[in-house]
C-alpha cells in the first residue's frame, strides 16, 4: 500500500473520468478516524468536502468509493488554474457569459462555467496540460461539446498551457449569439 503525504489542505478534487450522478466518496483515516467526511460528485465530476482535509498521510485504503463505476482518483499538488475575463468587441466586460474549457489531450473532461457580473471567470483544480477556451453569449449544453460546431468558431478560441501549480490569466472575446446561427 502506497501512502501519499498531504502537506496542504485538500478541499476539493476532480474525478478523471465522467462520473454517473450520485457517486460518493468517503475519506477516513482508518487508524485515527480524523478525516471522517464524505463528498458526492456534482454533474462535472467535482467532489467537494464539507471542510478541508488536514495535512497528513493518505493512502488508497483511506477512500471508500460508492458508485456504479471504477474511478481514478488523483491527489496532487500540481493542479493549476485558469482565470480571466470575457469582453465584447469594444473591449468592455461581458457579464454572465458561458466559458467552456476543452482539454486537448483527452485526459480530462470538458468543463464549463459562467462569468460573473463583471465578466470574470475561473477554472481551478486543473491537470497540467493544454486547453482550448471559448466564451459564448449563449450556447446549448450539447452544442459546445460538438467538435464540428466548435470548428466554425476556432478563430475565437484561445489555446492555453497550464504548467504544474501555475495560474494562467487570459482575456477572451465573446462569441455573440447571432454569430452562431
Amino acid at each position: 500500500m502506497k501512502r501519499l503525504l498531504l502537506s496542504g489542505l485538500l478541499s476539493a478534487c476532480t474525478l478523471a473520468a465522467q462520473p454517473k450522478p450520485g457517486l460518493s466518496v468517503y475519506l477516513t483515516d482508518r487508524t485515527y478516524d480524523v478525516f471522517g467526511q464524505g463528498a458526492q460528485s456534482d454533474a462535472t465530476g467535482k467532489l467537494t468536502f464539507a471542510k478541508p482535509i488536514r495535512p497528513g498521510q493518505i493512502s488508497p485504503d483511506d477512500f471508500e468509493i460508492h458508485g456504479p463505476a471504477q474511478i481514478e482518483l488523483i491527489l496532487s499538488k500540481t493542479a493549476g488554474k485558469i482565470s480571466g475575463s470575457v469582453t465584447d468587441a469594444d473591449g468592455n466586460p461581458f457579464p454572465l457569459s458561458t466559458v467552456t474549457l476543452l482539454p486537448t489531450d483527452g485526459k480530462s473532461r470538458p468543463m464549463k462555467t459562467s462569468a460573473d457580473d463583471k465578466g470574470s471567470f475561473q477554472f481551478a483544480n486543473l491537470r497540467p496540460g493544454e486547453y482550448t477556451l471559448y466564451a459564448w453569449e449563449e450556447v446549448d449544453n450539447d452544442l459546445w461539446q460538438d467538435p464540428e460546431f466548435r470548428k466554425k468558431h476556432d478563430g475565437r478560441s484561445m489555446e492555453v498551457t497550464v504548467d504544474p501549480g501555475e495560474t494562467q490569466h487570459v482575456q477572451l472575446s465573446i462569441i455573440p449569439a447571432e454569430d452562431m446561427k
